[in-house]
C-alpha cells in the first residue's frame, strides 16, 4: 500500500490551504539553462500541514545565481498550480554554507530536504533554522542490495557520472501487469535525456514481496502506453495525490513548452484493486502556471 494514512491526510491538505506563503526577498529572474532546473517537493506548516513544489534553477557559481519558486496544486483536475513564493535567490533559503556551489543540478521528484545530485550522491538537509536551511553531501546510501543484487551500484553503471533527471520517491508508480490480474508497484529513476531508466524495486501486489531490480531499460518498456511521448525532451518531474490512493504524474519539456500527465486510476479495493494507467496528451505550460520572467527561454 502506498504511503500512509498521516501522509495523505498531509497531502488533502494541500488542496484546502488557502494560506499565501511569507515573501523573503525581492523577486530575481532565472537565468539558467533547461539542465539545471530540478522540481523538488517538501512539506510545510501554514499553519495546516500543506506540500510545496519547490522549482529551482541551480545553475550559477554560488547559491546568489541560484533561484526558486514554490508553488502549490490548485485544481488537480486540471492541473492548474499558482506561486506561493518568488522566483528568489536561493540565498532566502539557504544558510550562508548550506549548500555546496557544486551542486548544479538534482533528481526532480525527489524531496527537497533529502534529493539527488548526478549520479549518488545525496544532499541532505540537516538543519532548518528561522527558514535557513542547513545541507550536507555525502555518498548516496538510499539503496542497497535488493534480491542479491546492489540497485545503487546498477544505477551508478548507468549514469556514469550524469544526472538521475527524475525518481518516483515520493510517489511510486503503480503499473497494471501485462494481462490484467493485479499490478505492479515500481520505483523508478529516469535518464529522460536517454529515454531510459532503471526499476530499483517492484512491489508486486499478489506476491507481496519485493523482487530484484532490472537492468537499464527503455522507459517505453516500463510504462504501457509511454510511447506515445518524446521522453528524450523531458526536463522534470513530479508527483501530486489527486485521492483516495492515486496520484498524477506530471512530465515538463522545457524547450518545446509543454507538458503530459500519467494518471492513475483506481476502479476497485482491497485484494482485488485494479489499477490502470491514464495517459493526457501534451499541454502548453502556460496552463499549468503563470510562469516567472526568465524561465521560459528564447
Amino acid at each position: 500500500m502506498k504511503g500512509t494514512l498521516i501522509g495523505a491526510a498531509i497531502l488533502i491538505s494541500l488542496f484546502i490551504s488557502c494560506e499565501k506563503d511569507k515573501t523573503p526577498s525581492a523577486p530575481v529572474a532565472a537565468t539558467g539553462a533547461y539542465a539545471s532546473y530540478a522540481t523538488l517537493t517538501d512539506v510545510e506548516l501554514t499553519p495546516a500541514y500543506v506540500t510545496r513544489y519547490y522549482f529551482m534553477d541551480l545553475a550559477g557559481n554560488n547559491n546568489s545565481n541560484k533561484k526558486y519558486f514554490k508553488a502549490r496544486v490548485i485544481d488537480v483536475l486540471t492541473d492548474s498550480m499558482e506561486i506561493v513564493q518568488g522566483p528568489y535567490s536561493l540565498d532566502s533559503l539557504i544558510a550562508p554554507a548550506g549548500l555546496p556551489a557544486s551542486v548544479t543540478s538534482a533528481s526532480s521528484g525527489s524531496w527537497l530536504t533529502d534529493f539527488i545530485n548526478k549520479d549518488s550522491i545525496r544532499v541532505r538537509q540537516i538543519s532548518s533554522v528561522n527558514g535557513k536551511r542547513s545541507f550536507t553531501t555525502q555518498p548516496w546510501l538510499g539503496y542497497g542490495m535488493v534480491g542479491g543484487m546492489n540497485v545503487g551500484t546498477i544505477i551508478k553503471n548507468v549514469a556514469n557520472g550524469n544526472q538521475i533527471e527524475g525518481h518516483t520517491q515520493l510517489d511510486r508508480i503503480n503499473v497494471p501487469k501485462a494481462g490484467g490480474g493485479g499490478y505492479v508497484t515500481k520505483d523508478i529513476f529516469f535518464f529522460f535525456s536517454q529515454g531510459k531508466c532503471v526499476v530499483g524495486s517492484e512491489q508486486d501486489n499478489t506476491l507481496g514481496a519485493l523482487t530484484p531490480p532490472g537492468t537499464v531499460q527503455n522507459i517505453t518498456d516500463v510504462l504501457p502506453g509511454a510511447d506515445a511521448f518524446d521522453w528524450k525532451s523531458v526536463n522534470n518531474y513530479f508527483s501530486y495525490f489527486i485521492g483516495g490512493s492515486a496520484y498524477a504524474h506530471l512530465f515538463i519539456d522545457y524547450k518545446n513548452w509543454r507538458y503530459f500527465k500519467l494518471k492513475e486510476v483506481q476502479s476497485s479495493v482491497g485484494p482485488n484493486t485494479v489499477w490502470t494507467l491514464e495517459w493526457h496528451n501534451y499541454k502548453s505550460l502556460d496552463k499549468l502556471l503563470k510562469w516567472p520572467g526568465g524561465w521560459k527561454k528564447g
